[in-house]
């Protein structure tokens, strides 16, 4: 999975978070998507999925319409984004700094253009890791405020 997250959201992970009070799922496979995930492993489970390599080589407008088409019939979406799904040069503390991830100004446009969507209910903004072993003169927090007033300025 492309994180514990997802399998959370999917009930696949475990019980006592993925199934409080009953409802597992919280989030069907089918009307979930994941963008800027680093492998197709989420094939197999039947999640929908954009690489970071496809949006890197095709650009972020065509993730855009494939999230409008996919969230067309629903009554809202929820953004979350890791801030892994940024490549380590630019942020590395993080849960998981694998190369190949997408480039601030990519992650700018795209969750600008799925907040812009119909039906987007809101966003987080998660995994930042402020542990001093993986950012000792604490540098890296600056990178992703300034994403955030990126993100959310006009």
């Amino acid at each position: 999975m492309a994180g514990e997250d997802l399998a959370i959201m999917t009930g696949r992970g475990a019980a006592d978070l993925a199934d409080i009070d009953g409802p597992r799922p919280y989030v069907r496979d089918a009307d979930a998507l994941v963008l800027g995930v680093r492998s197709a492993e989420l094939t197999a489970a039947g999640i929908a999925h954009v690489t970071s390599e496809e949006m890197t080589a095709s650009g972020v407008t065509g993730a855009l319409e494939r999230a409008a088409s996919a969230f067309a019939g629903l009554d809202g979406f929820w953004v979350h984004v890791d801030i892994d799904v940024l490549d380590p040069a630019y942020v590395s503390a993080v849960d998981s700094p694998d190369p190949g991830g997408l480039s601030p100004a990519a992650l700018v446009s795209l969750v600008r253009g799925l907040l812009a969507l119909p039906g987007a209910a809101g966003f987080e903004l998660t995994v930042f890791d402020r542990d001093p072993d993986l950012d000792p003169d604490g540098h890296q927090a600056a990178p992703v405020a300034d994403l955030l007033e990126r993100t959310f300025s006009r």
